[in-house]
Parts: structure tokens; sequence; C-alpha cells
């Protein structure tokens, strides 16, 4: 039986840039020996990453990742009933759950396959049925990683012989190129022109003294503590206001300057303090 935490207690403690000697995973999803889950996603060039050497498919995993909105969660005893009805010979990648790869066919997959991520491909007798994996022969539009998705812009990957040459759109860079049999796999990120910010430090403590006072109060701390909290946030860099402004880009005493930032214009968007 998990016992229970005091919900301020727990939002701290589960903050992973937080260093604490408690372990939370049981408070947060429950005892994960007990899982009889495998997460399944479908990906055309599965086939080939079955057969891709360990470091390129870091490689490819680092570039082309799946996403959570890729994946569906399936219970492993049922899944292992489908592929022993489907008895299908394509191959597929499997993620253990201690990182490392198998390449195998669908009907050569070992057993008990909980806490693993499977790589299917779109032909492999296995497919979506009102979001439940079912026996079937139609295999198309079952990847779904290039698509936009409310959280991801849309990526651009490419299965093209191996003899066939690539040149990206000006806008575009190539991040992963390998060739595995006959294809080669390129994924494609669109190059971002970095922009220069500025951040007044009037508007920055500002904004630290509020982020300070809201982080204190859900923590569930005491209004002495959350006072002196917000006082450090509000003057922590009371340092920069005088003679280092001096120094600092435009030199302006009177309006001075907390920081300066190559940012890309999607990251400037969100940030804050």
């Amino acid at each position: 039986m998990i016992p229970t935490v005091e919900p301020h207690v727990l939002d701290i403690l589960s903050m992973t840039s937080l260093h604490n000697d408690v372990s939370v995973d049981e408070y947060l999803r429950g005892r994960q020996k007990d899982s009889r889950y495998t997460d399944i996603c479908f990906r055309q060039e599965a086939e080939l990453l079955a057969d891709m050497n360990e470091s390129d498919f870091c490689d490819y995993l680092k570039h082309f990742p799946v996403l959570s909105f890729e994946k569906l969660s399936e219970n492993a005893k049922r899944l292992q009933e489908l592929v022993n009805e489907v008895q299908s010979t394509a191959k597929c990648a499997v993620i253990m759950p201690d990182g490392t790869k198998l390449g195998r066919t669908l009907f050569e997959l070992p057993r008990g396959l909980t806490n693993c991520l499977l790589i299917l491909p779109e032909h492999c007798g296995l497919g979506l049925q009102s979001g439940m994996l079912v026996k079937s022969d139609n295999g198309g539009l079952l990847d779904i990683s290039t698509i936009e998705h409310k959280h991801h812009p849309a990526r651009l990957r490419l299965i093209l012989p191996a003899d066939q040459e690539y040149a990206p759109p000006k806008n575009g860079k190539v991040v992963f190129d390998r060739v595995v049999g006959d294809k080669h796999i390129i994924i494609v990120k669109e190059k971002q022109r970095k922009i220069h910010e500025t951040e007044l430090l009037s508007e920055h403590n500002e904004a630290v003294r509020q982020a300070a006072r809201q982080f204190a109060e859900k923590a569930g701390l005491s209004a002495d503590i959350v006072n002196a909290i917000e006082q450090a946030g509000c003057f922590h860099d009371a340092g920069k206001s005088g003679l280092w402004q001096l120094a600092a880009e435009g030199g302006d005493i009177k309006n001075p300057i907390a920081k300066t930032w190559p940012a890309l214009p999607r990251e400037a968007e969100g940030l804050q303090t």
C-alpha cells in the first residue's frame, strides 16, 4: 500500500530541478514493477530501425524522438495474443527498459515486453480501430510522427533510395542522414535565425519577485518565509544597478539592463525571468 503525502510536499519533491533523497515515483505513478503495459508507435522506417546499429539509432532518436501523442499503451498480454495471431515476419524495433534496442521480426519478439517501447512498421498485420490495437491488413496512415500537433510543430523525415541525393530547402538543415540497406533516412530541421534579446533590470526583478512569491506560497511556507523569499527575488540582481551597467550593452545607468542573450524566436516568446 502506498502511503499518502501532503499535496504541497509532493509538489515540491516532484520538481525534477530540485535535488532530494526522497523517492516520489510511487506517489506519482504507482509501483512500476506492477505495470503490465507496452508503449507502441508506428513508423514507416521501423524495419530500417530494426537493422540500424545502436549508435546511429541513438542519434536518430535524438533528432526524431517518439513523442507522447504518437504512443499507444497496450496491455502486454493482449499484445502477445495479437502477435501470436498475426504471426507477421515484418521487422520492428524494441526499446527495452534498460534503454537497449532489439531488432526482431514481430513473431520473434521476446515475451514480457512490459515497460518497453515497440516501434512497428505500418504494414505488419496490426492496426488501430477506435484507438485500440487490432489485427488489420490496412496499414495506411498509422505513422503520425510528422504531423503538426497542438504542442509540436510538423517534422520533416524522408526515406529515400540510398543512391538518391537530397538538397534541403534554404531554410532547412539536414541533422541526420544514415544509410541502412538500400535506403537512407534523412531528418531535416528548420534553420532558426538567432535574435538578440535584452531585458531591463526593473522588469526582470519584478518578474522574479512574483515568481518567487508564488513558489513560496504554493510550497505552503509561513508568511515570514514567503516575504523573505519575495524580497530575495526582488533584490537578487541589485549588484547590476551600478557601474556594471557601464560595461553592459548600452551602458545606460538610468535604465539598467538585467541581461542580454541570444535566443531563438520561439524560445524568446515564453521567456519571462
